[in-house]
């Protein structure tokens, strides 16, 4: 039987003070942060700052075509979108109406406390999983 020195025992005990480095030392972290600063930094932000300028004019010149083609056209979508959701929300107000009066979900209670005592009565075995 191999018998372990008291320096590895004390070790896997986690006894020395000195056992492992702290994980989050400040001063390195600082370090590693000032020495990340280069010129690779720099490029990364004006990039960011270049497509973010050059996707804002795309972005303009897109809607600024798009509204000059609406009004060559006269086409009014806006309107046409309005009166579409128009019709169709004064064919549904019958249903939503009827489906928020009181006596939908009494109605639905009543039948399932039906539909329960009816199953209880019946005395129905449900078959179980095997």
């Amino acid at each position: 039987m191999n018998e372990l020195a008291e320096h590895d025992i004390r070790r896997a005990l986690r006894l020395d003070a000195d056992e492992m480095p702290p994980r989050l030392d400040p001063r390195m972290i600082a370090a590693a942060a000032r020495a990340s600063r280069s010129s690779a930094s720099t490029g990364i932000v004006l990039a960011s700052v270049v497509a973010f300028v050059g996707g804002w004019m795309w972005s303009e010149i897109f809607r600024a075509l798009v509204s000059a083609a609406l009004g060559v056209s006269g086409l009014d979508l806006l309107g046409a979108a309005i009166d579409l959701a128009n019709g169709a929300l004064v064919r549904l107000a019958p249903v939503a109406q009827a489906a928020t009066a009181p006596a939908v979900p009494i109605a639905i209670l009543t039948l399932a406390v039906i539909a329960t005592v009816v199953e209880r009565m019946k005395g129905r075995t449900h078959a179980t999983p095997s």
